[in-house]
């Protein structure tokens, strides 16, 4: 039989295998990194070295458009300004409405005395908004993300009109449990976390849906005979020739976790991809013809610097080889459950923040940088620089791979925990997805068969009382995004009404 063993050097869950002490059925033992025919390693022994930044495109000087650039001259124009100093770097008004400009004069940020804030990048438009119950995120390519707080631990997250999720923490079986219900290309499905607290905060766990046989994990597991050639399909879809240069699926697969890796980058970025025209469909965009532009560099950036990358660092084999091990472990970690070898405990971040762990980044995230400001998007790929203190509620990553206009390769970021849970999340969801793909065309378009025992029991849900989706879901997520629509109306309205007083 197959019998998957985490690695000594795993950065997932232990898992307690069986082995007989007496002769019996042959147990398969994981072999000895070596390098494979695409060029990778098989096992995770691959060294993942830190690009240098040379891509980071720092925003240091340049300015807003002439009619926003002006914002300052022109409120003192109207007498409106409290401290009309022009060298000064905050200025707030009679209303209240404070301004944060950067050394040349552009505009940084801006809030009023009822809770709204919003932020600015060097193309003059709105890069944020927070107001009490609202985020708003714009990234670099077009898309945006919008999360609402509901009571009761609720909340709505979209990408756009057509993709996003409700959420809310229900008790099933005596135990609480977080159900979101998706929303994805029309389809809404549901995905099940287990809330736990960390380190002073409560993230949310995913939690495979579905258990296979212990028979199958094992032949995910282990490499096959000879390596396997397999057409995708992609080259005549949008996303792939829109991330063809940062991404290439390998032309032979030495294992079915190579395989499901390339599966879980396609699908993250063809999301990330829709997501984005679902955005700048929405403000009249073509997101094909987003660039971020060049930007003169600078030094040593400020508090409200900004910093893009000039081109994309494509993902390395060496990146691919690591991902595929992480898979292979998880892989190990389901085998246990299924074999009721060990509890499916919820799987803490805290075994993430390991030195060299990597996250492939879900969807859109702003976050601080030692270049700037600077925007993650979904397939971007980031690695754990040290392990951080023990109550810290953030993490330091490098970014190890990126597309043209998000962080610079090299750059080091600041990633809050619950950013990083929900990227180790997307990354176990599209596992399972990629694991239900592969079990319903083993044998087929080259792939080769699975023993009958890894197929033939059929898999079975993980729970035995699944929650039921969440009805009108299309209507609520466009309701939120109507509201987003507003607020950023409304944050140009104001912080660009020079003689209004509020």
């Amino acid at each position: 039989m197959y019998t998957p063993h985490s690695g000594s050097g795993s950065t997932t869950r232990s898992v307690t295998t069986n082995k007989p002490s007496t002769p019996g059925p042959t147990v398969y033992t994981p072999h000895a990194a070596t390098p494979s025919a695409n060029g990778g390693s098989e096992v995770g022994s691959a060294k993942i070295t830190t690009p240098p930044s040379s891509s980071a495109n720092v925003h240091s000087t340049k300015p807003l458009s002439p009619a926003t650039s002006k914002l300052v001259d022109q409120l003192n124009a109207h007498g409106k300004i409290s401290n009309p100093a022009s060298s000064q770097k905050n200025v707030t008004t009679a209303g209240g409405r404070q301004y944060a400009k950067r050394p040349d004069g552009s505009l940084a940020s801006f809030s009023n005395a009822h809770g709204l804030n919003a932020s600015f990048g060097h193309n003059g438009h709105v890069r944020s908004i927070q107001t009490s119950n609202m985020k708003i995120q714009y990234g670099p390519h077009g898309g945006q993300t919008v999360t609402k707080q509901l009571p009761n631990r609720a909340k709505l997250v979209s990408y756009g009109v057509h993709s996003g999720y409700v959420e809310r923490t229900v008790v099933r079986n005596n135990a609480t449990i977080v159900q979101r219900t998706y929303l994805s290309q029309g389809r809404t499905f549901v995905r099940v976390y287990s809330p736990y607290s960390y380190r002073g905060v409560v993230l949310d766990a995913y939690a495979p849906g579905l258990i296979y046989a212990p028979a199958f994990y094992g032949w995910a597991y282990y490499p096959w005979a000879a390596p396997v050639a397999f057409g995708w399909g992609w080259g005549g879809e949008s996303w792939f020739g829109f991330y063809g240069g940062y991404f290439a699926p390998l032309p032979l697969y030495a294992s079915p976790s190579l395989w499901m890796t390339d599966y879980i980058l396609g699908s993250t970025l063809a999301e990330a991809y829709q997501e984005q025209q679902d955005a700048a469909g929405q403000a009249g965009m073509d997101v094909t013809a987003q660039d971020p532009g060049p930007a003169p560099g600078g030094n040593a950036p400020s508090d409200d610097a900004e910093a893009s990358a000039q081109t994309s660092t494509p993902i390395t084999p060496e990146l691919r080889a690591a991902i595929a091990e992480e898979v292979r472990q998880e892989l190990a970690a389901e085998n246990g459950v299924a074999n009721n070898h060990v509890s499916a405990d919820v799987q803490q971040i805290s075994s993430d923040l390991q030195e060299g762990h990597l996250f492939v980044v879900a969807d859109l995230l702003s976050v601080p940088s030692d270049q700037g400001n600077c925007a993650l998007t979904g397939g971007d790929i980031i690695s754990v620089l040290k392990p951080t203190g023990s109550d810290a509620q953030t993490a330091v990553l490098a970014v190890a791979s990126s597309k043209r206009g998000d962080c610079p390769a090299g750059a080091k970021v600041v990633v809050a925990l619950a950013d990083l849970q929900e990227m180790d999340n997307s990354l176990r969801a599209q596992m399972d997805s990629a694991l239900a793909k592969l079990h319903s065309i083993q044998g087929q378009g080259g792939i080769p068969a699975a023993p009958k025992s890894a197929i033939g029991p059929p898999p079975r849900p993980a729970m035995d009382d699944m929650p039921a989706a969440e009805q009108d879901v299309p209507t609520l997520l466009a309701a939120e995004e109507r509201e987003a629509a507003k607020e950023e109306t409304q944050v140009n309205l104001e912080a660009f009404a020079s003689g209004a007083s509020h």
